[in-house]
């Protein structure tokens, strides 16, 4: 009798073991899920970027100021490598409205390159560097031109951030005016 509950007592030890790696099993499944549900998302790189462009008019002529905004909108430090800013002074035939507004490409034959200082390590640019979660900073860039109103300005701002792209993108009316 004793060796039978001998037996039986090893083999509810021996399930009990069992049982226990199971359960530390499934524990370790269900930790690694929840981090890659909850805690993975935090950590990717995602970077807001806005432009705005504000007009003034200065000794006769159109002055545009950029700005441009970098926010890191992730849970980890984020490395800003550098920004590019593009911009094009083009007619305004080359913008189509008509219920839904596009540039057309095609038609920037015309565009004159506008030329922005760089904003990267070897550059002073207040843009370029560390960004804790949920800093940000700007920039203001400036141009200026001839007032003409059947003129716009498209200005693109390209972030290289952990060596991912992140874009943000304005059109304005020359010195904010609509062409009539």
């Amino acid at each position: 009798m004793n060796e039978k509950l001998e037996k039986r007592r090893l083999s509810s030890e021996i399930f009990k073991n069992y049982m226990t790696a199971l359960a530390v099993i499934a524990a370790g499944l269900w930790a690694v899920f929840q981090f890659c549900q909850k805690e993975v998302p935090k950590l990717r790189t995602m970077m807001g970027t806005d432009l705005s462009i504000s007009w003034q008019k200065i000794a006769g002529r159109c002055v545009a100021d950029v700005m441009a905004q970098i926010r890191n909108d992730s849970g980890a430090f984020v490395e800003v490598n550098e920004v590019k800013l593009e911009g094009w002074n083009f007619a305004n035939s080359n913008y189509v409205n008509d219920g839904k507004a596009y540039l057309d490409p095609t038609k920037f034959k015309d565009a004159v390159v506008l030329q922005a200082r760089p904003c990267n390590r070897k550059q002073t640019c207040t843009l370029v560097g560390s960004y804790a979660p949920g800093a940000y900073r700007y920039e203001t860039f400036t141009w200026s031109f001839e007032p003409n109103p059947a003129r716009s300005i498209f200005i693109k701002a390209t972030v290289d951030a952990d060596n991912h792209p992140f874009h943000a993108e304005q059109r304005s009316m020359m010195c904010g005016e609509s062409a009539e």
